[in-house]
């Protein structure tokens, strides 16, 4: 067995051991930021993966929404608040999707018009939820609420009018969802750590593998972390997850590395490998797309690292390529 490097996750001093033959995700190498995106107040939040064409998609709460490239540059961008405030933001055929904060879901066209990214429009949604993160499979939009207890829905998109139709919710989620990825193997997953306090260490809560076509929901078991967790992603055969913690017991905003068994089981409860990230602090968003990370926190900055691929087969979600 080879000894992993030593790392805090709480206040103390804790040694991993990693199984010859797995190789996680490497700590990541900051390239560029803070870059603010927008030009009013907010926290940038839920990336969930929402890659497209090798630009992440992104919403900043008091801005709007925007387009950035793996170099930091926005090539896109809308402004929509005060008349939508911006959490998420997904691609589906020619539209942009995002959310409000409690205020429902908006689009805006972006592709086979002549005039781009220069308005938006709200949808309806048969369930009526005000959704706050979205993640899609480039056909169905995945999303939650974030409040307490709420549960992941999933929604046919109309492609003329963009309303939302309930196609399923997930049960027996107990805690506060907030970002969610989807993934190639036909898979959501996402942890309950949304709602414990900022500034406390050693927080816990359980993580999800949610079956895309059906809403079937696997408890993969109960996380230690630190703070919050903002965001989950998938990468090969791992899961990584985000924290937004705000004390002093520990570093601020660290991604934690999960070997997965399967679509639906850890190796370990224990991760892998922690990760504190250069830079940044609390951590509310994250995308991965290829060898390159990008996070995002307060006052509408943003954050791009260089990473190592896991050894094993990727297979990342993501908002799918436009047709």
């Amino acid at each position: 067995m080879s000894l992993r490097r030593p790392f805090f996750i709480g206040p103390f001093l804790m040694l991993f051991f990693q199984a010859t033959g797995w190789a996680a995700v490497s700590a990541p190498v900051l390239q560029w930021g803070s870059t603010m995106v927008g030009t009013r107040g907010g926290s940038v939040y839920y990336l969930n993966d929402s890659v497209v064409g090798g630009n992440v998609l992104g919403a900043r709460i008091a801005y709007g929404l925007y387009e950035q490239r793996a170099d930091g540059t926005v090539v896109h961008s809308l402004a929509t608040s005060p008349t939508a405030a911006a959490k998420s933001a997904v691609r589906v055929g020619d539209y942009v999707y995002f959310t409000g904060n409690e205020g429902g879901v908006y689009r805006t066209r972006v592709a086979n018009t002549p005039t781009p990214w220069s308005s938006f429009a709200a949808v309806t949604i048969s369930n009526g939820l005000a959704l706050e993160t979205m993640a899609t499979d480039g056909k169905w939009i995945f999303g939650s609420t974030t409040a307490e207890n709420d549960q992941i829905h999933a929604y046919s998109v109309d492609a003329a009018t963009g309303a939302l139709t309930l196609q399923w919710s997930t049960t027996g989620i107990a805690g506060r969802v907030r970002g969610l990825c989807w993934d190639e193997s036909g898979y959501l997953y996402t942890v309950d750590g949304g709602g414990t306090s900022e500034s406390t260490v050693g927080n816990t809560a359980n993580m999800y593998a949610i079956a895309a076509n059906s809403g079937a929901t696997t408890d993969m078991g109960q996380i230690t972390f630190n703070g919050r967790l903002y965001q989950t992603l998938r990468e090969g055969n791992q899961i990584i997850v985000f924290d937004s913690f705000r004390g002093t017991d520990a570093p601020a905003g660290q991604m934690y590395v999960y070997d997965l068994a399967s679509d639906t089981s850890l190796v370990q409860a224990t991760p892998s490998a922690v990760y504190d990230p250069a830079e940044i602090d609390c951590i509310y968003g994250a995308a991965i797309d290829g060898n390159h990370l990008w996070l995002t926190s307060g006052g509408g900055k943003t954050y791009g690292y260089l990473i190592s691929k896991p050894s094993a087969s990727k297979t990342t979600g993501r908002s799918a390529s436009a047709p």
